[in-house]
Parts: structure tokens; sequence; C-alpha cells
């Protein structure tokens, strides 16, 4: 009932080995990528379902001050190159699951778009709205897209929308802090503020794969163990 006392459980515990996520092994080779189960998941939604907005994530970042726009189209270019999530798309495979494929990185003018709002910035809420309700097309898109209102000239509004298969709430510190280093290197011509990844998603996507799916002492895998706990729980729900 103490942490005290639960401390001297875990010490008696045998240590759980876990593999390392190694770079690398979620290349499949000829820009195929490795999805995760989560990505799977989305892409059957959307199968289902059909596109909608329910799985976008939609940022707005108000910047104050002069803002250097091929510099930040350049900076968002980098960004989805060097997250291989914003590039995946999911190909579907007959009678079987859906393989990742990456996207060559876009053109700046591609990725972001300019509108300027200086004679109408009540327009802004709509705008950002209208944007974060376009859907995307899993097949053939960019999870990231952006647009810069221009709201005067040293105010705008950036506003980012990605969608989820790439992008979750844990992942705006990286995103900012990534796509501010990339700016201001754009700014300076200079490159290299930024460490590169120790691995990618996809690499990451394999090592889940391999590490619930590798049968244990019980010869039964971990995503089995999963399985057989959601359909017993399944079975005691209401018909």
């Amino acid at each position: 009932p103490t942490p005290a006392a639960l401390a001297r459980e875990l010490s008696l515990s045998p240590p759980e080995t876990i593999p390392p996520v190694i770079s690398g092994v979620g290349d499949l080779g000829q820009g195929k990528v490795s999805l995760s189960f989560g990505q799977q998941r989305l892409w059957m939604l959307d199968q289902i379902e059909g596109p909608n907005c329910a799985y976008n994530v939609p940022i707005a970042l108000r910047l104050n001050g002069k803002v250097n726009v091929s510099a930040l189209a350049d900076s968002l270019v980098a960004l989805v190159k060097r997250h291989q999530p914003l590039r995946t798309i999911m190909i579907a495979v007959p009678r079987a699951k859906p393989i990742g494929a990456l996207l060559d990185p876009p053109d700046p003018s591609q990725l972001l778009a300019v509108v300027n709002l200086q004679d109408n910035p009540a327009l802004l809420p709509e705008h950002i709205a209208q944007e974060a309700a376009t859907t995307f097309n899993l097949s053939t898109d960019y999870a990231l897209r952006a647009k810069l209102f221009v709201l005067g000239a040293t105010e705008h509004v950036l506003s980012i929308t990605l969608h989820h298969h790439a992008f979750d709430g844990l992942s705006i510190p990286t995103l900012t802090r990534d796509l501010i280093h990339l700016y201001q290197d754009g700014i300076l011509n200079q490159d290299g503020s930024l460490a590169p990844l120790p691995f990618q998603y996809s690499d990451w996507a394999a090592w889940q794969k391999n590490f619930l799916e590798t049968p244990g002492p019980s010869n039964q895998t971990l995503l089995d163990k999963k399985i057989d706990l959601a359909r017993k729980r399944l079975l005691s729900m209401p018909d």
C-alpha cells in the first residue's frame, strides 16, 4: 500500500528484457516502410468511414515580427524530410495489410500557401476552421500541410494541419522545436543545428511488430494475449 513497499516488490522482480530499436529495420526497400498497428488501424477506419476530419490535428501559431516566407517554406520541407511519417502514404494490398511508402520531399510552394488577409483580418477564424476541416487522402497526401495568413507587415498566423497517423499531441513540442531550429538555420544560411534522428518511426513500427508477435515462454505472443483479453471483455458485453 506504500511506495516503499512497492519499490521492494519491484526490486525482487526479474528485469524485463526489451530489445532496442535498431535504425533501418523499418526500411523495406524500394521506398517502402513498415507501418505501425496504429497506422494500420487509422487506414482501416479511413476505408470503412471514408475520408473525414476526425483525425486531423490543427495547430495555429501567431508569428510576431517580419517573416521570411522562403525560409519558412524551406524549413517546413526540411521538417517533412526529417520526419518520415509526414511523407508516408498507405498503399492498399489485395487480401493483405496495407504497406507504407515514402513520398519525395515536396517543393516549398507545394507545402506552404500564403493568404493575404490584411484587408479583412476578420476572416481568419473562418479560414483556420476550413483548414482544420479539410480531409487528407492517406494514399496520396503528405501528412502535413500549411498556410501562412498575412495580417500585417509584422503580424502573421501560421496554420499547420497534420493527420493523426503521423502526429499526436505529444509531438507538438518536437514539431515546434525542430521548426524553429530549421527556420533559424535557413535565415542564417547554415545547417546542422539539429542532431540526426537515432531512428525513424518505421523502425519503431518494425520493433513493435516483432516485440508483440514474438512467442514468449508459453508459446503465445503478447499480441495474442491482448487479443484474448479483448475477446473476454467483449463476451461480457450486452448484446
